[in-house]
């Protein structure tokens, strides 16, 4: 291999930099990958969540008009199996996502939305205002893109027969009271406003509250007028000097 001489080290040093260039390739395919999945199994397990939630209840509706029917039993257990296996998937996707970190929530909305637009379905108008300022929140992506889809998905239902959903982004300074022993508290708004006819009541559930609470944020409802309700998510803002 080296008829006029020569160290054969070198020749190894060049090969095996190029074999860890391959690995560290592969790596980051592999790495974007598992993030798509992790977005794609968020999405899905909060939707699903909602619906076991949801038949949940009318299933123990029908149980206490028909305490004896067989059938019923049998998918109320079906729902517990259901929701121990979403509690796992739930868990694998939050191992698998980053951990909290500092991010401007424009961006993270512009890489949700196309999630947030399946799950408002085809007779519901989606929009977002998102604005220009920069707002930066310590959370965790995948966290934040579960709670938002199970937000709208709440949202959804309360539009049976379709509508306009906007999604609005601001930062606001909310003044706390003296007699509190509260100062000004920065926060991040993400506003859901809700708009049509046959407008329903918003039910949070408890899986949705729990949601909201690991990203460290509060959730308020608003209605204004019987044609429009407003679902509020506070986070804390943190400024970010040059």
């Amino acid at each position: 291999a080296l008829p006029q001489g020569g160290v054969p080290a070198t020749v190894t040093w060049f090969l095996t930099d190029a074999s860890e260039q391959r690995l560290e390739a592969r790596r980051a395919r592999f790495l974007r990958r598992m993030d798509a999945l992790t977005h794609v199994l968020s999405a899905a397990t909060a939707e699903c969540s909602t619906l076991v939630d949801t038949g949940s209840r009318a299933l123990l509706a029908a149980r206490a008009q028909f305490p004896d029917d067989i059938d019923i039993g049998q998918a109320l257990q079906a729902l517990s199996r259901t929701q121990a296996v979403l509690a796992q998937l739930a868990g694998f996707a939050r191992r698998r996502a980053r951990r909290p970190a500092l991010r401007d929530l424009r961006d993270l909305l512009d890489q949700i939305s196309p999630v947030l637009v399946h799950v408002t379905g085809d007779d519901v108008t989606w929009t977002m205002a998102i604005g220009d300022e920069p707002l930066y929140a310590s959370l965790d992506v995948s966290e934040l893109e579960q709670c938002l889809a199970a937000i709208v998905t709440q949202g959804r239902e309360a539009l049976p027969l379709g509508g306009q959903m906007r999604l609005t982004l601001s930062g606001t300074l909310q003044e706390g009271a003296a007699d509190e022993g509260r100062g000004t508290r920065p926060e991040i708004t993400i506003g859901i406003e809700l708009q049509g006819y046959g407008l329903q009541p918003v039910v949070i559930s408890a899986t949705v509250q729990n949601q909201v609470t690991r990203i460290g944020a509060e959730l308020a409802t608003e209605q204004p007028d019987h044609l429009t309700t407003r679902l509020v998510l506070r986070l804390p803002r943190v400024f970010v000097t040059s």
